[in-house]
């Protein structure tokens, strides 16, 4: 053991020894406690070379950092601000001062304000007491101070022609904004004015309606009384129901709603009210008879004795096409009677494919039924002009039923169809195009097609016929001749964009523009702008016009 101390053990005692000095050296340098760098000190950021001085103070080079905070200046006495003297209003703050002191910092106009930017400098400014002082340009250095301007690029064309155009449309901002509204002129009516009956609180519009759903007899179910099943069949009853509901419409009602009650209200069971809510009053059936003769009493009080005739799309109650038919009476100010035919289409409860093809069998049979209602409308109503408003797959009922009418015995009744309107038609566009379109054109010059490429209920039926459908925009490649194509894509208010033509407040002013002077899309500049279809071809878009626009428009024109 002696021996390999004295020869190599005494080395490897040294090595050992100098690798723990080593250690503990390294220990203390890591464990030294140092003294903080002005440059390092986050907790204080450094002050920019080039800000100005603090007030009170010369203007000196920065003293050397320390490491040690200054002592906080004492609070510099307040000087009165001009908000303070007699008769003049409070100056508001600049934004960088209320976003970095608060609002309450407007108040002391002494005080500096420090700015504390991303990269951690201070920046001082100067509040002064009146806001001349800080429009007003520090002095211009000395000419041996200048620095020599450093030249910058040339702006390309392009940022000029972006900076020219946020410009000008800045400016167009700041000009309409400064610009007053147009006052509606005193003799416009109001909305819904000399529609239905005026009951205070709420107006109530007389709905009439033809229906071929069965009847269940239940006079106390009001709205719930016709059912989505078809009407019974026999020589004994006739498949057609007639009569009369009344619906409400609330003083407090917003154009295109259909005022309904809240979340709320439904889970604590709080009843509906006229005065809050669109709802079915009554329900009056009538003979066929007696509904003429009371359709054509409605039809003689108004001004153009006019009517029309709107016929829903699937999965839509007997209460809710009353309740759209009200609505639509009221907001496009009609003065004529308006009618509903109403076909059985279930609603969603079990399936949604089971409910749509049910739906097409049931439009199949209906589509004959509605071709005798629209005849004896046209017959016995005693209108000079019915309308005919038809909504998804009820497109195809009118679309048929006006086909079938293009007879020899019915040429008579011709010049009392007025404007025949298909809004988001649920029609085979290719179909609608080659067979539908030129027989329609032949019965009447008077179609308007509402089209939108944003209806995701028609982008579902073409997934299910594997076919586009003439109601969406996006796949209209050719316009169909004689009929005005407009574009509803703008108008999209809602997930489903498919009840643009009673939702939308655009849409509705156009069709009260329409049926009130039967202008072609073409000379509705007031509503209608030029547009291309994605194939090239030319229709119309809507511009979103305030109703009351088209209200004061109509009242000036004339035509009420």
């Amino acid at each position: 053991m002696s021996d390999w101390l004295e020869s190599g053990g005494s080395w490897v005692v040294l090595i050992l020894v100098g690798i723990l000095f080593l250690a503990a050296a390294l220990m203390v340098v890591l464990l030294w406690p140092r003294r903080p760098s002005p440059s390092l000190d986050t907790k204080k950021p450094a002050v920019r070379a080039d800000s100005p001085p603090p007030p009170g103070k010369p203007s000196a080079p920065l003293p050397k950092a320390t490491g040690r905070r200054p002592p906080a200046p004492p609070p510099a006495a307040a000087r009165p601000s001009s908000a303070d003297a007699p008769g003049s209003a409070a100056r508001p703050a600049p934004p960088e001062i209320q976003r970095q002191e608060g609002v309450g910092a407007a108040s002391e106009p002494s005080r500096d304000i420090r700015r504390v930017p991303a990269d951690g400098t201070i920046v001082f400014q100067r509040k002064s007491a009146d806001d001349r002082a800080l429009a007003t340009p520090p002095p211009a250095p000395a000419a041996s101070q200048a620095p020599a301007p450093v030249p910058q690029p040339a702006p390309s064309a392009s940022t000029v022609t972006v900076a020219t155009a946020a410009a000008a449309a800045a400016a167009a901002a700041a000009a309409s904004a400064r610009r007053p509204m147009p006052e509606a002129s005193a003799s416009a009516p109001a909305a819904g004015a000399g529609v239905g009956d005026d009951k205070g609180a709420y107006v109530a519009v007389t709905v009439h309606y033809g229906t071929d759903r069965k009847d269940t007899g239940v006079a106390t179910e009001l709205a719930a009384r016709f059912t989505s099943d078809r009407a019974l069949i026999s020589n004994s009853v006739e498949p057609i129901s007639y009569g009369t509901c009344v619906v409400s419409i609330p003083k407090s009602h917003a154009v295109g709603g259909l005022e309904d009650r809240t979340w709320w209200q439904w889970a604590t069971w709080q009843d509906r009210a006229p005065d809050k809510h669109v709802l079915v009053l009554t329900v009056t059936p009538e003979t066929a008879s007696a509904f003429f003769s009371t359709l054509k009493a409605a039809v003689t009080r108004s001004t153009k004795k006019d009517a029309f005739v709107f016929v829903h799309g699937f999965s839509v109650s007997f209460a809710d096409a009353a309740r759209r038919t009200a609505q639509m009476a009221y907001d496009m100010n009609f003065q004529g009677a308006p009618v509903m035919f109403t076909w059985p289409t279930p609603d969603l409860v079990t399936s949604i494919l089971t409910a749509y093809t049910t739906s097409e069998s049931n439009a199949d049979l209906s589509k004959h039924r509605f071709r005798q209602f629209l005849r004896d409308l046209l017959e016995k109503s005693g209108a000079t002009t019915v309308h005919i408003i038809a909504h998804s797959m009820g497109n195809r009922l009118v679309t048929e039923a006006l086909q079938m009418l293009d007879t020899v015995d019915t040429a008579h009744l011709k010049s009392k169809i007025g404007e025949v309107i298909l809004t988001a038609p649920d029609i085979d566009a290719s179909v609608f195009i080659t067979e539908i379109a030129p027989r329609l054109t032949r019965l009447s010059s008077r179609i308007t097609l509402y089209a939108s490429s944003k209806d995701k209920a028609l982008d579902a039926s073409k997934g299910v016929h594997s076919f586009p459908r003439i109601g969406e925009f996006q796949s209209m490649m050719s316009v169909p001749l004689g009929i005005d194509v407009i574009d509803a894509s703008s108008v999209y208010d809602d997930a489903v964009g498919h009840s643009y033509y009673g939702d939308s407040e655009p849409v509705i002013g156009d069709l009260c523009y329409l049926l009130s002077f039967g202008d072609r899309a073409a000379k509705r500049s007031l509503t209608l702008a030029g547009a291309l279809t994605p194939g090239g071809q030319a229709c119309w878009s809507v511009i979103k016009k305030p109703l009351s626009d088209v209200y004061a428009a109509i009242a000036a024109r004339g035509h009420v």
